[in-house]
């Protein structure tokens, strides 16, 4: 019957992964494909776009009051975008213009 255990690790292993790891790396190690791309002469539109790519997870749970809840809940629906789209589109908005061209976009 064959073992269910991991091998144990061999010093042949430990001193490979220790010169694996020792080795010196530089900036330009990175791959083209993981390179920021410059957002120095993007437009805040452009950087919108470019920033909206990607995985989407939750960032931040908002607070508000029930007339703020309202408020939100009666202009998604004048705009016939969800809550959550409309929060996006005027606080990523407002950041962008504001923060945007000062952060490369990965």
């Amino acid at each position: 019957m064959a073992s269910t255990f991991r091998q144990r690790t061999t010093p042949k292993n430990e001193d490979a992964f220790i010169e694996a790891a020792e080795v010196p790396r530089t900036i330009s190690d990175r791959s083209e494909s993981n390179r920021a791309i410059s957002t120095s002469s993007d437009t805040t539109a452009s950087r919108l776009v470019k920033r909206a790519a990607g995985r989407k997870y939750g960032l931040y749970t908002l607070r508000g009051t029930e007339s703020q809840g309202e408020l939100l809940k009666y202009a998604a629906k004048q705009k016939g975008m969800s809550q959550n789209e409309l929060i996006s589109h005027y606080l990523f908005e407002a950041i962008e213009s504001e923060f945007g061209a000062d952060l490369p976009i990965k």
